[in-house]
């Protein structure tokens, strides 16, 4: 007498399942050590039944385009913290590295010009921000773009910074005082 088995070991489902889980509790598995190594674990329902991950897969909104993502990084695989997203969003759900300076996602310290940088990823690109010298700043403008994106607007330097409280405009006079000082080079 055979095997009763769920027919979907060739889904890509099944093998999301498989890596969910290996990545949580094998210690030799590439990645553990982001994942099972930090605390990370597949909830009860999940990690003794594919049939309830891919129903729950199912009525999700699950596509093959999309990966499944937890909404907190140091949560559980759980249907209350999963969902399924595109690549940018992924992308952009990541913890703090442990080199990050700011405690800010896409804030950080670029010692090359001592200034406090500002980044996001738009379309599976970096959109860098600006360049400040308050960490404030840098984390007010990472924020407002965070706020653009989520409302499916394209982030660019100057959308996200025009949002920002950024300093007025030099007057026109210092302008010309400036540009009177600056020595032309001419061939």
């Amino acid at each position: 007498m055979g095997k009763n088995t769920h027919g979907c070991s060739r889904h890509r489902l099944y093998n999301i399942w498989i890596m969910m889980r290996k990545r949580c509790y094998k210690s030799y598995s590439t990645g553990y050590e982001l994942y099972g190594g930090r605390g990370i674990r597949v909830c009860d329902e999940w990690l003794n039944s594919f049939i309830a991950f891919h129903t729950w897969a199912l009525n999700s909104g699950y596509r093959d385009e999309l990966t499944l993502d937890r909404r907190e990084n140091d949560g559980p695989y759980s249907p209350a913290n999963c969902r399924w997203v595109d690549n940018t969003t992924q992308a952009n759900n990541r913890r703090i590295p442990k080199n990050n300076t700011s405690g800010y996602a896409g804030v950080y310290f670029h010692k090359g010009n001592r200034k406090w940088k500002a980044r996001i990823c738009m379309n599976g690109k970096w959109v860098e921000l600006g360049g400040f010298d308050d960490i404030k700043d840098a984390i007010r403008i990472r924020k407002e773009a965070e706020k653009l994106k989520k409302a499916g607007k394209e982030v660019t330097r100057q959308n996200a910074s025009r949002k920002c409280k950024e300093p007025l405009p030099i007057p026109r006079e210092r302008l010309q005082e400036v540009s009177a000082n600056v020595v032309s080079v001419s061939a």
